[in-house]
């Protein structure tokens, strides 16, 4: 059996005949206990066997405060079959009271003319040689066994072998009677079943001019009570107990648990008055007190109440809302509220049958809601500000707790600020908690950009001290030579390797003759429009453009005679078939290379690459804010055949130039090299 419990027990005279030569009727008997609990039985008058048989091997079992009196062959036998699955091991022997084993001839004190299987007490036994180990056997009251016999048969396996064995007889309070039950002061005192605890829970004031009297008591333990009032004997009784016609004079009542095992508390728990039929009536009600309650908004939908009396021995009626009052102990606990207000009543009646006239009442009110929470007023969507001031909202009464960028949410007001925030994008979550403690789960967000404010002085860094953004343009294409009516693709890369943002940045470009915008895509912004009154250009309107991006725009168009495409490779001339040689039919993006640098940052920080048969002409513009003025101009590298970037100085042109005031900063055109 694995993890068995036998607890508070009264097992006796079991058996198939008086003291039959080999019988094995037991007590209690386990085989193959796994970690049984055997504690607090009494087991006596086991006819023809032992008081507890463990067989055929036990494992991790305990037996504990146990009473085993008057068995026939021994009280307890420990054993392994010798099955080959192991002796009996760990197990724990304690607090145990063993006494007066009979013997088979039915005399405690003459041994047995026939054979017995044992008259020790304990018997410790392992068939082919098996011997168990960590078997304690401690603190154990051990008395009476046969002549020839001892308290131990066989002592192997016990480790450590018993110690604090009290080897004095215990003393009973009744054996005859078969009440087992220890006196106190004994040399066994400690030992055996465990009694139960007695409480009184209510009963009659002092003094008291009513000649009759109503008990209530209860233990967590006992099954029954005895009772009795002054100098009675004790009787079983159950709560509440009533007595009636009582004389004037003072009166205990005492009553004491019993458990199934017999073993009742032997200090028992009492109760004295006095009585004076003499004395005015009691006509003053008690009063009572509420101690512990929900609070005023509760995000609970149970309530535990305490309360408590003026008057000792009184009673209580509780109810809630407009139910009925009814019965009730201290602490009382209501489940399943529903949402809103409720409110909790109680009144107590004392041992004079005073009903209390005003009841103590509590209210509160359930709210399991949790509140929702809203972001009025933010930064815009890109803003060069490093400070940002929000406006939270929710219910009446509610707090706020605010996060940004993920960190852990911490207090906040409901005018909530933010200063010295560093560039890039950011996000604050609000959630409101309400008065009942109940939290958004959805936290409201918010999401802005700060971006760099670029300005005019030293060397393009900006006179407002922002970072100036560093923008550049790749422009690829698709095949080199196609037939009239085939379709080709502008790959345009814009990148910014500055750590500072560029807003309103726009992208136009021009395609070369004979040819038409299919389509066109960019990965911001709204994509690329024809301007008007300027047939084959297009601006690309980006938006903005973080430090350290690139953004793709994507323009499909096709040509619609061959002759254009030749017609331009003629007008290129001789050092135009060169360059083309040198580059050859294949995409630019494939080449090895890389951008074109400028490399005077007065000229706009801006820089450009482009392949001969491209865009006829490409200008990348940003919108910087500035204010004040610089010019300069720069010049462009671009990539040689080998990839390693040249001088090219008569072939591209870079022009890079902030205007005065406050309009947009073109930060550079690329141009085409046969273009004067």
């Amino acid at each position: 059996m694995t993890g068995t419990v036998i607890d508070r027990n009264r097992i006796h005279d079991c058996g198939r005949g008086l003291h039959v030569t080999g019988a094995h009727d037991h007590g209690i008997y386990v085989a193959w206990s796994q970690g049984a609990q055997i504690t607090n039985n009494v087991i006596y008058g086991a006819d023809g066997g032992w008081g507890i048989q463990l067989w055929t091997s036990a494992h991790s079992t305990t037996l504990q405060n146990n009473i085993l009196d008057g068995n026939t062959s021994g009280n307890i036998i420990l054993a392994g079959d010798g099955s080959g699955d192991g002796s009996s091991s760990n197990n724990t022997f304690s607090q145990n009271i063993l006494s007066n084993v009979i013997g088979a001839d039915g005399d405690e004190s003459t041994p047995a003319n026939g054979t017995i299987d044992s008259g020790n007490n304990v018997e410790v036994f392992w068939d082919n040689g098996e011997v168990g180990t960590g078997n304690a056997f401690t603190g154990n009251c051990m008395s009476g066994f046969p002549p020839g016999f001892a308290n131990f048969g066989s002592a192997q396996g016990l480790s450590p072998l018993p110690s604090g064995t009290v080897t004095t007889a215990p003393t009973y309070v009744d054996r005859p009677n078969k009440d087992y039950n220890v006196v106190g002061s004994t040399a066994c005192a400690g030992t055996g079943p465990i009694p139960p605890d007695t409480a009184i829970d209510s009963g009659p004031p002092s003094p008291t001019n009513l000649t009759n009297a109503t008990l209530a008591f209860s233990s967590a333990v006992g099954v029954e009570f005895q009772c009795k009032l002054d100098a009675a004997a004790y009787t079983a009784c159950s709560s509440p107990a009533s007595y009636s016609g009582l004389s004037d004079a003072s009166h205990t009542f005492s009553v004491r648990a019993v458990d199934g095992a017999g073993t009742y508390d032997a200090s028992s728990a009492t109760s004295t008055w006095t009585v004076d039929s003499g004395a005015p009536p009691d006509t003053t009600p008690p009063n009572t007190t509420i101690a512990t309650a929900p609070t005023a908004l509760a995000a609970s939908t149970s309530a535990t109440f305490t309360f408590s009396s003026t008057e000792a021995g009184s009673s209580f009626q509780c109810k809630l809302d407009a139910g009925a009052y009814a019965a009730c102990t201290s602490p009382t606990t209501y489940t399943s509220l529903a949402q809103g207000s409720h409110t909790f009543s109680v009144k107590a009646t004392d041992a004079a049958a005073n009903e209390e006239a005003s009841p103590a009442t509590s209210t509160w009110t359930v709210d399991t809601n949790a509140p929702n929470t809203t972001i009025t007023t933010g930064p815009a969507a890109s803003t060069t500000s490093t400070d940002a001031a929000f406006t939270l909202t929710s219910e009446v009464g509610a707090s706020y707790e605010c996060s940004l960028d993920g960190a852990a949410f911490a207090s906040c007001t409901s005018a909530h600020s933010l200063s010295g925030l560093p560039l890039g994008s950011h996000t604050l979550s609000a959630r409101a908690r309400d008065a009942a403690g109940n939290t958004d789960a959805t936290p409201a967000t918010w999401s802005w950009t700060v971006a760099a404010s670029v300005g005019t002085g030293g060397g393009g860094s900006g006179g407002g001290g922002g970072i100036p953004p560093n923008l550049s343009v790749v422009i690829g294409h698709g095949p080199s030579v196609l037939a009239a009516g085939d379709a080709f693709t502008y790959l345009l890369l814009v990148q910014n390797a500055s750590d500072g943002g560029s807003t309103g940045v726009w992208l136009e470009f021009t395609l070369p003759a004979n040819a038409e915008l299919v389509s066109s895509y960019a990965e911001k912004g709204p994509g690329c429009l024809a301007r008007a009154q300027a047939p084959r250009k297009y601006d690309c309107f980006l938006d903005f453009i973080g430090g350290k991006q690139v953004t793709r725009v994507t323009v499909g168009a096709h040509r619609r005679e061959r002759h254009a495409r030749a017609g331009r490779l003629r007008a290129l001339g001789r050092e135009g078939q060169r360059r083309r040689r040198q580059l050859g039919d294949v995409h630019p993006f494939r080449r090895a290379g890389g951008l074109a640098a400028a490399r005077d940052p007065a000229a706009g920080n801006a820089r450009a690459s482009t392949h001969h048969g491209v865009a006829r002409h490409a200008r990348l513009t940003g919108n910087s804010h500035c204010n004040g003025g610089r010019q300069g101009s720069g010049r462009a590298l671009v990539p040689g055949s080998n990839g390693v970037l040249r001088h090219r100085r008569d072939r591209a042109r870079l022009l890079g130039r902030f205007d005065e005031g406050a309009g947009p900063a073109r930060l550079g055109d690329v141009q085409d090299p046969q273009r004067p």
